[in-house]
Parts: structure tokens; C-alpha cells; sequence
């Protein structure tokens, strides 16, 4: 059954903010009293996820909202810093214009994430899901199948996080695992992906005929 719906992540996944993320955390790790974190916890999140290093960290879970704040504030004043990953959004403009429906499920907010888009590659999307709480991608993942009028097979949820797939599992729905995001791609595959893409145009490739590519 084809895919003819794709759910994207939005950080790491099309956006590359990484990079940018961790230089906030140090400068805000002062701020809120935390410890800075080091190569080897780096190493760790890129491995282990969000989840387990909260729980290995005892990293306090009402701060959580307070900090998510603070970065989507600072990401609204730096988001000319932000940019697509390279050629995202020649594979968004192939997928619309071969019929597949795209949405985006995402903690950021949408002021920010339209800014990175653009106009036009906003456009493309028919459904946005944004500032959603770190852990409650499931019923979000499953609002969207239901709107678009697709079989939950026929969607394909595509992300960078641990959290991501757990979530899309419990949706029922297939995960395609990214290698270019924020957790390492072996890690993604222990949990059993449908699909791993190691560079953006192996997306086309899961959703469009050969001879369109």
C-alpha cells in the first residue's frame, strides 16, 4: 500500500537546529541552575533519548514547561539562524506536486516554524500540529490521519526522535527514520522503523514512483 500522507518532525528533521539548540542550553543552564552538558551527555542524548536522560539525570519534569518557553522565545529572536536542511524542500515541492498530503507535527511553535519554511513551502502543508507537548504526539499523529481522510497505513510518520516513534507505534502508524536529526540513526533503528532514510531524497523514493523521481 502506497504512502499518501507524510507527517514531518520539524526540528532535525526539516529545520537543522541542533547545532543551535545546544549553544542555547549552555548559556541556559546557568540561568536555571542546572548543570551545562557535557560531550559525553551530548553523546548520550544523541543515543538514549529525551526520556531516559531525564529519568538518569533526575532532570526536574516541572521544569520542563519553563525551559521550552525560554527556548521558543529565543528561537523567535534567532530564527534567521535557523535554516532547511539542504535540499528539503525540493523533496516537499516533489511529494505535493505528485498528490501526497504533508503535515507537520511539532513541539516548536508555528510562528517559528512558518519563518524557517517560508510562504511557499508552507503553503504545501494541509495540516500543521505545533506547540505540542513533548510527549503527546500520539493523539496529534492520529487527529491528522483522521482529517485526511487516508488509511493509517497509507501515512507515514517521518522523524528524528526516540520519542517520535515510539509515539507513531502507538498511533499505529509506520515511522520513517531519519539519519541527518538528533538521535543517532542506529539507535532509530532498535525500534523498528518501517522506513530509514539516510539522505533527504530517500524520502521521494518511499512515496513517489521511480520514473517521477
Amino acid at each position: 500500500m502506497a504512502y499518501k500522507l507524510a507527517i514531518f518532525d520539524f526540528d532535525g528533521t526539516l529545520a537543522d537546529t541542533f547545532p543551535w539548540i545546544i549553544n542555547l542550553f549552555s548559556h541556559l543552564a546557568k540561568e536555571h541552575h542546572y548543570d551545562k552538558i557535557t560531550d559525553s551527555q551530548l553523546e548520550e542524548f544523541k543515543s538514549q533519548g529525551v526520556r531516559k536522560l531525564i529519568h538518569k539525570y533526575k532532570f526536574p519534569i516541572w521544569k520542563i514547561p519553563i525551559i521550552a518557553k525560554d527556548v521558543q522565545k529565543k528561537m523567535s529572536e534567532d530564527i534567521h539562524e535557523i535554516s532547511l536542511f539542504e535540499d528539503i524542500e525540493n523533496v516537499l515541492k516533489d511529494l505535493s506536486k505528485n498528490g501526497v498530503q504533508l503535515a507537520l507535527v511539532s513541539s516548536n511553535e508555528i510562528t517559528n516554524i512558518k519563518k524557517v519554511l517560508g510562504d511557499e513551502v508552507a503553503s504545501l502543508f494541509s495540516f500543521f500540529e505545533c506547540g505540542v507537548s513533548m510527549f503527546s504526539k500520539q493523539s496529534k499523529f492520529k487527529k491528522i490521519v483522521k482529517a485526511s481522510g487516508v488509511h493509517e497505513n497509507q501515512a507515514l510518520c517521518i522523524g528524528d526522535e526516540i520519542r517520535d516513534i515510539q509515539a507513531a507505534h502507538r498511533a499505529n502508524i509506520p515511522f520513517g527514520a531519519v539519519a541527518w536529526g538528533y538521535t543517532n540513526i542506529e539507535t532509530l533503528i532498535t525500534y523498528q522503523p518501517q522506513e530509514v532514510f539516510h539522505s533527504v531524497f530517500d524520502i521521494n523514493r518511499a512515496f513517489l514512483p521511480q520514473e517521477t523521481i
